[in-house]
This record gives structure tokens, sequence and C-alpha cells, in this order.
């Protein structure tokens, strides 16, 4: 009612919440065109029109606020001008979230998503109280950054790393402070994609254009075409980085700049007891020269004394808890806790503010692996966990039970047929809808998009605010984020239609219509005009 008050203050909130409020927005306008609709005869009063005028106002002014620091696809994204003194590491797919984290805990410049077009890495420029980048959840490092550069194009194997060798030479200026009083160094390496993945950006888009203009011949709706361009992109992409890589291995980085930074410094190199760690990063054909702070991943911070073969990472698992908006004292479940990451990640983000955090398994094994997690972790007093089918979720909680469902359900590598795959997710969204309070947010990941695609819209039990694609390892799974409905609304409207439009007919029975045969009796036979 006040978009002005509300806008004033969403700059300082996280995107998630402003695209929860766009969605709201985009909610009230189908209502009130519903409204309209079944209403045919209601003008729109003016000051409705007025508050609409307003907000429309209030949006442009709200947007014009922020600077572009991120276009999709825009010339910004590989600046070379950038002046970046630290480099924050996420999944790619998550740097928005990562950068409004990095906002709400200190005071930085400006925060540059996918800095030097590098996916997954967050350039920082004019950083205040730094050491306050270590609290950051959604994120795998914090680095120092010393420099870049490009990789020849036409190199590989050997040859690319004799080029990253004397770029990290070139770098010696840069490397001076931290190596110069080092009395022991590691070197660690990471290798993002491959060298033909910059030269197939042309090949993507064709693959697109190619797939529009087949629009007119297979009569395919706009978001199927969507999600086949996606899947033939990401086989690519797939395919490349598979068989087109660097021919070298990032071991083989960090022994070969690890002997040149040796005979520059003559720093004792040690794996374990390292005083300085130097990372030489390769995301395509950039080379991004840092060191690191911490000597652990920031998202290795959970103790666990149960480990399974797939476990989310706690950085995705603090990303889908902020997707949900959980508040201080609200309730979460987790139907397919696997480990307990997920109301553990809860648990450590609001403490003894917390609400109820519940997690469930259909596997007693998992469920007590969980619980000793927990217990390892010291938080067993704040979450909970319990042996239940996540399609049955009713039978053991009442409507209304929690405000936010997130989890991970099975990616169908070990179910088997797509049919059993597609009777676990149905269930778990029936489910999940009953216990789900109306307007909760049910946020959940998974590798078959489409599958999951057509089911929510064919259940019209949830509305879909956003989808999230997110690279883990080597896959490429989509986090959902769904408003519970409570009903299905087009159903609904349907119901109302036809119960305004029932009194019109004569001779109603039981259900309010009139017989088939007295229906088609009654119509006028319609004839041929005259010449």
């Amino acid at each position: 009612q006040e978009p002005r008050a509300c806008m004033s203050v969403a700059r300082e909130e996280m995107d998630a919440d402003a695209y929860h409020t766009i969605a709201v927005i985009q909610g009230a306008l189908d209502d009130l065109k519903r409204f309209m609709f079944l209403n045919t005869s209601v003008r729109l009063p003016q000051s409705i029109s007025q508050k609409a005028s307003q907000l429309s106002d209030g949006v442009k002014e709200f947007l014009s606020s922020f600077p572009s620091e991120d276009p999709a696809g825009g010339e910004d994204k590989e600046r070379k001008d950038i002046k970046c003194s630290q480099l924050v590491t996420t999944n790619p797919g998550l740097e928005r979230i990562a950068a409004s984290e990095v906002r709400s805990i200190c005071h930085v410049g400006a925060v540059h998503p996918s800095c030097f077009g590098c996916p997954g890495y967050l350039g920082l420029t004019d950083v205040k109280d730094a050491e306050k980048l270590q609290e950051l959840r959604s994120a795998h490092d914090v680095l120092k950054f010393h420099g870049y550069f490009l990789l020849p194009e036409a190199g590989r194997g050997q040859e690319l790393i004799q080029a990253i060798c004397k770029g990290v030479q070139d770098l010696f200026p840069q490397l001076d402070s931290v190596m110069g009083s080092a009395e022991s160094f590691r070197v660690r390496s990471e290798r993002v994609g491959s060298m033909r993945m910059v030269g197939n950006k042309q090949d993507t888009k064709a693959l697109g254009e190619d797939r529009s203009a087949k629009k007119a011949r297979t009569e395919k709706t706009h978001s199927e075409i969507a999600t086949d361009a996606a899947e033939e992109i990401i086989s690519a992409a797939m395919e490349t980085s598979k068989s087109d890589e660097h021919g070298f291995q990032s071991s083989q980085v960090e022994r070969e700049v690890g002997s040149v930074l040796h005979e520059k410094y003559k720093v004792r190199a040690d794996m374990k007891k390292f005083e300085v760690c130097i990372r030489v990063d390769i995301v395509m054909d950039k080379v991004l020269v840092c060191s690191m702070p911490n000597k652990d991943q920031l998202s290795r911070r959970h103790k666990l004394a149960f480990v399974r073969s797939v476990t989310l990472k706690p950085n995705v698992a603090y990303c889908m808890i902020r997707m949900s908006g959980l508040k201080d004292g609200g309730s979460l479940l987790d139907p397919f806790c696997g480990g307990g990451t997920i109301p553990m990640e809860a648990a450590c983000i609001f403490g003894d503010k917390a609400g109820r955090l519940c997690g469930c398994d259909r596997s007693k094994t998992v469920v007590e692996g969980a619980k000793a997690n927990a217990k390892a972790s010291m938080i067993e007093h704040l979450v909970e966990f319990t042996e239940l089918n996540a399609r049955v979720l009713d039978r053991s909680f009442s409507s209304n039970s929690f405000d936010v469902i997130v989890t991970n359900p099975p990616w169908g590598v070990r179910v088997g047929k797509d049919a059993d795959l597609e009777r676990i997710y149905k269930g778990f969204l029936f489910s999940s809808a009953k216990i789900l309070r109306v307007g909760g947010r049910l946020v959940f990941l998974v590798q078959r998009c489409e599958m999951v695609l057509e089911l929510v819209r064919k259940l019209g039990l949830f509305r879909i605010l956003s989808m999230c694609a997110v690279k883990t390892g080597d896959l490429v799974p989509t986090i959902f984020v769904l408003e519970n409905l409570g009903k299905d609304e087009e159903k609904e409207v349907l119901k109302t239609q036809v119960r305004a439009l029932t009194p019109l007919i004569p001779n109603p029975k039981a259900g309010g219509s009139a017989a088939p045969e007295q229906a088609e009796q009654d119509t006028p036979q319609e004839t041929e005009p005259s010449l």
C-alpha cells in the first residue's frame, strides 16, 4: 500500500527479497486482472489508477538508484580497468546472493559479480572491515587479489603451463608483500572450464537462434523452446569441458609455479604447515593470481561425524535458506535431510533466535547420522530429526506447520526410471502444499528441472517465484523457489465463472446443470446466411 516507503529500505535488503517483492506485485496484478475479468461491469476506481501511477514512478526511482554492476551478457563483464583488492569465490550461479551478503556484513565500494568474466568470482573494491569477509556463509574462499592475465588462444598443455609461469613472474612486484617475509608457502590451483568455451560463445548464440527458428516448424511454446535450448547449450558446454580442456592438470600448475616462487624468494615449500598460500586459478582463458588468508575453505565449517557420498555444500544450503526468506523465529523443514546440512546451517545462522528446525528422511541410518552431525557441531538442541517419507508429510505434520521448506531431493542418479522420480516429486509437492503455510516458500535443488517445471504447472499448487541454475561439481542443477498458493487458483477461477453462469441454465438438476440433451434442444440452430 505504501510502495515508496517499502522501496526506500529495499536497497538494504537482499536481492532475494527484491525478487520476492516483484513477485508479490505481479501476483497482485494477476489478482486484479482476474477480479476485473469476473466483474466486467466494475470500473477501475480513480484511487487505484493514481496508486498504480505512483507505484510505477516508485519502481523507476528505485531501479535508478542502483549502479549497473553486472549487466547480463554486457560489455562490463570483462572490463580490464576494475581495481579489485579482494575476490570472493562461490558456486557459479550464486554470485548475486553472495554479493548481497557481502554488502550486508561490511562496507564495500563496489561488488562486481563474475569479475573479469569469470563465473563464480566476485571482485570487491574499496573494502573496509575486510576481516569481516571471513564471516561469509555463501562463499568458498576470500582471496587477496594480486593480478590476472590471459592465456594464449592457440596454446595447450605444457605451452600453457609455461605461459602461466611467465605471467606469475610478471606479477612478482605484487607478490612481494606476501612472499617477501614468509617462511613457508604452498600453491593451490583450481581449473574451471576450457579454452574452447570462450570460442563457443558465438556457437552458443547460434544454438539459441536455430532453436528459435525451429519454433515455426514444431509449434512449441516459448518455455519449451527455452528449456530445450538450455539443455542443448549445457550439454554442449559439458561435452566441451570434458573433451577439450586445457591439456594439463591443476597439480602440474601447483608444482611448476611453486618451483618458480621458490627460486625467486628462497622460501620453503610446505603442503601442510604453510604460512602463505598462493592461489593460481585458471578460469577458461584467464589466470587469477591471489593469496589466501584462510587455510581452509569457508564452506567447510560443519564438523561431520557422518559423511555421505553426495553432500550438499553448506554455502549452497545458506543461499537456499536465504532465498526462502526465513526470518528469526521462523520454522523450517527439510524432508530429504541426508546428513542434516540445511537444518544445521539454519541453526548456525539464527542460533537461539531460530524457530522449529526439522529434518526428516526415510532411512533410519541417515537420520541417526544427521543427529550425530548435529551433536558433533554442538547444535543438537536447535534441530530435530525424524524418520519419515517425504511423500506423506501430512501424516505427521498438520497444516500450516512450517513457514518454509528447504531441501535437496534425489536427483535421479540412483532412483532408476524417470517415472519413479516423477512419482517421488509429485508426492513431495502434494504433501508439502498441505503442511506449508499459505504464502510460505518451498525451495529445492533438482537436476531434472524440466520435469519439475511441468509438475508444478500441472498441480497448480505453487507459484514459481524464481529459478536459478547453479554449477555444483560437473552438474548444473536448478534451485526452484515456489510460493504455496494453498489452492489451485485457476481451478477456483473456473469454479467461480461456472457458478456465476449456472442460474442462467433452465431446469437445473442436482449439480445445477441441465441435461446435455435438453441443452442441445434449447440451443437455436445456426442457419446458412442467405445470399
